[in-house]
C-alpha cells in the first residue's frame, strides 16, 4: 500500500482524491496548505506527492522548487495536476522536476497508472 500526499486548496478535490485512493487500496494524506504538506512529508514519508499547479499560497511549481532547496525534505516523486490546458505549464512542470503533468479531471484509471508508475517502479531520485 502506497501513501499518496495530495496538496490542493480545494476541499472537494481532496475528498475525491481520498476516496479514489481508498478504492485503489492505498492511503491518502490530504493537505490544503504548503506548510502542512511540508510537515507531512517529513513525518509521514509519502511515496508520491500530487500537487495542484494553481495553489493559493504559491504555485505547484514553486512548491517543487521549495522541496528541492530543503535538504531535510526526503526526495519523493511529484506529479503536477492542473485544470489548465497550457503546454507551457506542462513544460515548466517538467523543467522544475515534476515527474509527470496531468490535466484535470483525473479518472480512476489515470490515477491508478500514476500511482503504479511512480510508487512501484521509481528508483531513488
Amino acid at each position: 500500500m502506497a501513501k499518496i500526499l495530495f496538496l490542493d486548496d480545494d476541499p472537494l478535490t481532496l475528498k475525491l482524491m481520498e476516496k479514489a485512493v481508498s478504492i485503489l487500496n492505498h492511503g491518502a494524506l490530504l493537505s490544503s496548505s504548503v506548510d502542512e504538506a511540508l510537515l507531512m512529508i517529513q513525518d509521514e514519508h509519502p511515496d508520491l506527492i500530487i500537487v495542484d499547479l494553481g495553489l493559493e499560497e504559491m504555485s505547484g511549481l514553486s512548491f517543487i522548487r521549495k522541496l528541492q532547496r530543503d535538504p531535510a525534505i526526503p526526495r519523493v516523486p511529484v506529479v503536477i495536476v492542473s485544470a489548465g490546458q497550457s503546454d507551457y505549464d506542462e513544460e515548466q512542470a517538467h523543467s522544475v522536476g515534476a515527474v509527470q503533468y496531468l490535466r484535470k479531471p483525473l479518472g480512476l484509471d489515470q490515477l491508478m497508472n500514476v500511482i503504479n508508475t511512480w510508487t512501484y517502479t521509481a528508483g531513488p531520485l
